[in-house]
């Protein structure tokens, strides 16, 4: 099932590179504001990507079982969700 779940989050980073590349045309299209706001926030979404993609390798060789990896991952999310709350001047989530 680890196996499983390491294929499926490399579709996912595939799909994010993905909308990455679709945000950064926005940029190009003229629609900066939109497309800036929407590029950071992919590029977060890769970031938790990746860091899960090396847990989960690294879980496969028999590495240890690290909580901090997961508490980055919660980190990063809700720097997201404040990023763009902030930028479309809405009120933070709650966490």
């Amino acid at each position: 099932m680890n196996l499983v779940l390491v294929i499926i989050l490399m579709g996912l980073t595939i799909g994010v590179i993905g909308l990455i590349v679709h945000d950064v045309q926005k940029i190009f299209a003229g629609n900066i504001e939109h497309g800036v706001i929407s590029t950071l926030g992919s590029l977060l979404i890769l970031w938790v990507l990746i860091e899960l993609i090396n847990t989960e390798i690294s879980h496969l060789k028999g590495g240890k079982f690290y909580i901090s990896v997961f508490i980055g991952v919660a980190l990063v999310t809700v720097i997201r969700a404040t990023m763009i709350a902030t930028f479309k001047h809405e009120k933070p989530p709650l966490v």
